[in-house]
């Protein structure tokens, strides 16, 4: 396995350095992909100076685009090595800097994201206020506007059961299952059916 590890990193580096010749566009995505297999294989102090180098001639070259995306990689490995403190500081910073450069970023999942990381840091209270926030960015005229709204008031309704307020964890899944109205026969609505009957058991619970 350590092998297997060593070759990918060594055409990874081959990948980077041809990629020279090639123009600014392959050299990024070359980078990129040098430093996500370098932290993929745990080889994490070179590959986070491979991240930092790429960022680096971004910034002089002012790339914003492609260190916003730079840093939610970042966020993203930071995450999924449960480092949630790193990763939302990342995510904040792709999103201060996409506001301070104008360039557009997915507010929805930005938001979603944060109330993820938020809740599994066990800060429940700012948790419910991205999730809110998502869910209040979702545009009528999307057409990922039902998916998505669905998506929020489950996240919503699973923070207030962590707050323990039941009343608003039902409120919440009833609105999912209003969305899903036209989607019987699919799975996820059997499921949220299920999500509403057990508000009402966590409701009827607590009143006891």
């Amino acid at each position: 396995e350590a092998g297997t590890q060593t070759t990918a990193i060594a055409y990874a580096k081959a990948a980077l350095e041809q990629s020279e010749k090639c123009g600014a566009n392959t050299q990024v995505s070359a980078s990129r992909n040098l430093f996500q297999t370098q932290l993929k294989f745990n080889n994490n102090y070179e590959g986070l100076r491979t991240f930092f180098e790429l960022n680096s001639r971004l910034e002089r070259d002012e790339r914003w685009r492609d260190v916003i995306v730079n840093y939610q990689l970042i966020a993203a490995y930071y995450e999924s090595q449960s480092l949630y403190a790193n990763a939302i500081q990342y995510y904040q910073k792709a999103a201060a800097l996409a506001k301070s450069k104008n360039k557009k970023i997915d507010d929805w999942a930005y938001q979603t994201e944060l109330g993820s990381l938020y809740s599994k840091i066990g800060n429940d209270s700012t948790a419910l206020e991205n999730f809110q926030k998502a869910l209040n960015l979702i545009k009528e005229s999307s057409v990922k506007a039902d998916e998505r709204r669905i998506i929020s008031y489950r996240n919503i309704a699973n923070t207030y059961y962590k707050l323990l307020d039941f009343e608003a964890a039902k409120e919440a899944n009833l609105s999912a299952l209003s969305i899903m109205k036209n989607y019987r026969e699919d799975e996820r609505y059997v499921n949220q059916l299920n999500n509403v009957g057990y508000s009402y058991q966590k409701l009827g619970n607590s009143k006891e």
